[in-house]
């Protein structure tokens, strides 16, 4: 009751803590006009930020409908940081969010966050707008933030769904002619918090909404959804949709239903019609945001799924080259996946090939960071211009890798470097393919004197490949011909990381029994787990199909060639699950093209039948899977998947299997 009291206080001005002069945050002039300058002081001493040596802002304006988000030029006076900013002619709210250089974020504690209500002259005297009080209501909603901007608040400054339904209230007191809009969002609160007995009410404003002269559609959309998913009346919900689609016969539930037929059509030709049709009919810039749950879904997948049997099978790219400008920002990572980095890695094109696609799609993924438009399609989220161009880069840094190497392979060096320059930060060399490649552009742009310092980095990490370790060995024997170089390696690693490492892997260890295995290797030689007591056993089960498994085994070759004097230690590569019914070919061609010194076995029967024999004995869900088996034939880890760095992989399996050797030992 006395957080409603003074609630009730404050909502006038919505001042009250922001103006304190003491206080952390504040307005200046304190009545913040439409279309004037108003500048905005934060002291971020008074705040979780204190310690920060920069600030950062983003401001939030709410134009009564929807939310945008900009970004502060933060300058620092004495103690203070400042920034100007000029109010649009289209603003009844405005909210600030700083961050820190840590990371951290401050919006303001529950009775002081940092917003203010925007002005607008009215008969010579300074009034708040229609929609701001339901929005300030929504913006610190625990509930419903997504219709504002979610995550503005932490979690002890959001209110509850009752004080919400304050702030309804004010704005149907203050603003009758609000009810259009704000119907949907009391009945979204109703419905969550209602007895079951608020169809009355929900009815009372559907009249209300039906009966003006000319609504809009959006509210006729929502109130077809208030029909069909809170008072569960299909046939209403129908009949309000046959009005809409009367009315506005080329608006925004035409155009959905325009994309589920896409989505839903089948035959490729006639999808991609339809997809054609569809863009002609409802031109993007008549609708630069999604504003049903429908379009937010699915337009995004539409592109790809109509366009897939031309690229794919036809190896026709004209319509990409054509539609890209049309596709969402959702889908142009799909894109870039499917079209690049699948095809690749499935050997199904070259760089030269796939070079022209792959520098599309990219530009195309640039222009969309600059421009900004996608910033609030397929997504509640709202970015200010500098945190989009942020996102993007953190969206698409896997592709980023992939597009370096193209441009590498395909000799387009600065460009490659510049690429992955770009999102450098989000790795901190802690990925080995990142790595490997940004090492190859900076020893193809002329920069020799990096390549060895980074490569060092790179083993703090585990971060490397064999590739990158061969050029560090070649270096250190010219540098050092009868050096140890195993020596010289594991120096480079980070103690931190190595203590770390070693402690994880430790409390992974187990104890259990396991049925021995009885497999024929790719010679027809039976092998028998039985008679392997004495040895430390490692396994790795995989398949042809599986590129995971694929991209663990230069990791697992460095592991092998470690223990290869070793006759206390043995390692099988288990073939499983292979779907090729021709796998005894195909398995040994594929070992031999890779040159893998692996000693493989098949997981079925003995009667051959019945592929995934000890996969299924052993209850593994997935591969690749791992397991180390120790001298008296006990199972002590197992261990699912791979994450992405071979030299990792190896000196986790050296420890452990080193481990275990000494602790037979002991």
């Amino acid at each position: 009751m006395k957080k409603l009291l003074v609630l009730i206080l404050c909502v006038c001005g919505l001042t009250a803590y922001a103006q304190e002069k003491q206080g952390p945050f504040q307005f200046e002039p304190s009545v913040v006009m439409v279309g004037e300058p108003v500048t905005l002081s934060y002291n971020s001493a008074l705040t979780p930020l204190a310690g920060s040596q920069t600030i950062t802002g983003v401001i939030y304006l709410c134009d009564g409908d929807d939310w945008r988000a900009d970004d502060l030029d933060m300058v620092k006076r004495d103690s203070v940081w400042v920034a100007t900013y000029q109010v649009p002619e289209k603003c009844v709210l405005l909210a600030c969010k700083f961050y820190g250089d840590n990371g951290e974020w401050d919006s303001g504690p529950l009775m002081g966050q940092y917003g203010v209500f925007v002005s607008k002259l009215v008969d010579g005297e300074a009034k708040s707008q229609q929609g701001a009080y339901i929005h300030w209501g929504l913006l610190r909603s625990k509930s419903f933030d997504y219709f504002a901007v979610p995550g503005f608040s932490k979690e002890d400054a959001q209110i509850d769904d009752n004080v919400l339904q304050m702030w309804v209230g004010y704005e149907y007191r203050f603003f009758p002619e609000s009810r259009e809009t704000l119907s949907y969002y009391a009945a979204k609160n109703l419905n969550k918090n209602g007895s079951g007995e608020q169809n009355h009410l929900f009815e009372q404003d559907i009249e209300y909404i039906l009966g003006l002269e000319a609504p809009a559609e959006l509210s006729l959309i929502r109130v077809a959804e208030i029909y069909k998913d809170m008072m569960k009346n299909e046939e209403k919900a129908k009949e309000v949709e046959a009005l809409i689609l009367e009315r506005f016969p080329d608006g925004i539930l035409a155009r959905d239903k325009a994309i589920w037929a896409v989505y839903m059509e089948r035959e490729p030709e006639a999808k991609l019609q339809l997809l054609e049709d569809m863009l002609r009919r409802f031109p993007q810039e008549k609708f630069p945001v999604p504003q049903t749950d429908l379009s937010r879904s699915f337009y995004g997948r539409i592109f790809w799924s109509s366009m897939q049997d031309r690229i794919v099978n036809k190896k026709d790219y004209k319509l990409l080259h054509e539609l890209l400008p049309f596709v969402p920002y959702s889908a142009l990572a799909e894109y870039y996946y499917r079209v690049v980095q699948l095809q690749l890695k499935h050997g199904m094109v070259t760089y030269e090939q796939v070079r022209p696609h792959a520098d599309a799609i990219w530009a195309e993924i640039q222009k969309r960071a600059e421009r900004g438009e996608d910033r609030y399609y397929n997504s509640r989220v709202r970015f200010s211009p500098r945190q989009w161009r942020e996102q993007v880069k953190w969206d698409t840094r896997g592709y980023a890798i992939t597009h370096g190497k193209v441009l590498y392979e395909t000799g387009a060096y600065p460009e490659g470097l510049e690429v992955m320059e770009s999102v450098k930060d989000f790795f901190g060399g802690k990925v080995s393919d990142f790595n490997e490649t940004y090492a190859q552009l900076l020893a193809a742009n002329g920069y020799d004197q990096l390549v060895i310092p980074f490569l060092e980095s790179s083993i703090a990490h585990d971060a490397a490949t064999p590739e990158m370790i061969a050029t560090l060995e070649k270096d250190f024997r010219k540098k050092n011909p009868s050096g140890d170089f195993e020596a010289y390696l594991n120096g480079l690693r980070s103690a931190d990381h190595v203590a770390e490492f070693e402690q994880h892997l430790l409390a992974s260890l187990i104890d259990q029994d396991i049925e021995p295995f009885v497999l024929e290797d790719m010679n027809g030689k039976t092998v028998d787990m039985s008679k392997l007591k004495g040895k430390v056993i490692v396994l790795d089960f995989w398949a042809t199909w599986c590129s995971p498994c694929k991209a663990a085994m230069p990791g697992m070759k460095m592991a092998v060639e470690r223990y290869a004097e070793n006759p206390d230690v043995a390692f099988y590569f288990i073939s499983t699950c292979e779907n090729d019914k021709n796998f005894k070919t195909t398995v040994p061609k594929f070992i031999k093209e890779k040159n893998y010194p692996f000693e493989v076995l098949y997981d079925v029967s003995p009667d051959g039948k019945g592929n995934g024999l000890y996969y299924n004995k052993y209850k593994i869900n997935g591969i690749p899977h791992k397991m180390i088996i120790d001298q008296k034939g006990k199972l002590r880890w197992s261990s699912n998947g791979y994450f992405g760095n071979p030299l990792e992989l190896a000196n986790e399996i050296s420890f452990l299997v080193d481990y275990l050797l000494k602790e037979e030992n002991k």
